[in-house]
């Protein structure tokens, strides 16, 4: 399933450019994080952990393990660059534990046996993920997912690390997206996609680096990336197009994902737009072209001829009862 940070990069118009670029005070950098205690519940012979506030990481397969999230806000301008965890405490041993495996099959009926686990020995194999998202007024959210519980499907063995601490790493970019989009919402395989992406400045000019990449819209996959684009000196505003041809793209739902880099390495901004590729957006085949009926010019023709034979048979009529009047008189 695409994760958070594809489904909600979202753009919208932000300060045009000219507008004064405030940054506001250095937001934190370091966050220490202490999971609740477990539940363990057992029913059928499975034991079912859990942790309060947290959520259970869903991986076909997989043994159900229990993880936490956590969130944390900046201001506008500031872009997460990474998330490293520089401290854990000391695991805790748990004993053995018998946590079913995750089965995406939602008729029960349909299941013959219970499915065992994918994996050997721990699981899983780390300790978090982070997500950052840009949202529309310029300000990101940072999501950190942490898997504090590990289960070893080998010997069944459990155990728990309780503390974290993490450095976030970020940096206050003056450069934003201010637009992006492809021209159509759903394409046919053979046509060509064009993405337009709007920049703005409103620091000091400097170079940096447009990228593009075309993802699997579930999966996150990258399909392609396409040829880097630089801009020297930007300053205010610049617009830029990337051509893709989709005539080697399956079919499916897939996003195009566009980030802005200075010479560093380091992200300025990122967004996303959605689209899909379909047979029946191919091209909207025109209804065929109507030839001219002939059937009501000789339905008129016809109307005026039987008119016509009907006046001359009334005229002819006249002229004998006429005639035949003078001849008796």
């Amino acid at each position: 399933m695409r994760l958070a940070l594809v489904a909600c990069v979202l753009c919208s118009l932000l300060p045009v450019a000219g507008s004064e670029f405030v940054a506001t005070a250095s937001p934190t950098s370091l966050i220490t994080i202490t999971i609740p205690d477990l539940v363990i519940e057992t029913n059928d012979g499975y034991d079912y952990v859990s942790i309060p506030d947290g959520d259970i990481l869903l991986a076909e397969g997989m043994p159900r393990v229990p993880y936490y999230v956590v969130g944390q806000e900046y201001p506008a301008g500031y872009r997460i660059q990474d998330v490293d965890l520089i401290s854990a405490s000391s695991a805790i041993a748990l004993g053995k534990l018998n946590l079913p495996t995750i089965s995406m099959v939602y008729d029960q009926s349909a299941i013959t046996q219970i499915p065992q686990s994918t994996v050997a020995g721990w699981y899983p194999q780390k300790y978090y993920d982070w997500q950052a998202v840009r949202n529309s007024d310029s300000t990101s959210s940072l999501t950190i997912s942490i898997y504090p519980f590990f289960y070893n499907t080998t010997t069944k063995e459990a155990q728990l690390t309780k503390e974290f601490g993490f450095e976030i790493k970020y940096i206050l970019s003056s450069v934003s997206i201010v637009t992006f989009n492809a021209n159509k919402a759903a394409f046919g395989p053979t046509e060509e996609a064009v993405f337009d992406v709007q920049l703005s400045n409103q620091g000091d000019p400097c170079d940096v680096v447009v990228k593009l990449v075309i993802k699997d819209y579930y999966s996150g996959e990258v399909v392609i990336g396409l040829p880097l684009r630089q801009l020297k000196s930007l300053i205010s505003q610049a617009s830029i197009s990337f051509q893709y041809s989709l005539a080697d793209t399956k079919l499916g739902d897939y996003y195009a994902e566009v980030s802005v880099t200075d010479q560093d390495g380091n992200i300025l901004d990122t967004c996303t737009t959605d689209f899909r590729v379909n047979s029946s957006a191919i091209v909207e085949t025109p209804p065929p072209t109507q030839m001219p009926s002939t059937r009501g010019i000789w339905q008129s023709k016809i109307w005026f001829l039987v008119v016509g034979l009907t006046l001359a048979i009334v005229l002819a009529l006249g002229l004998i009862l006429r005639c035949r009047s003078r001849r008796a008189c």
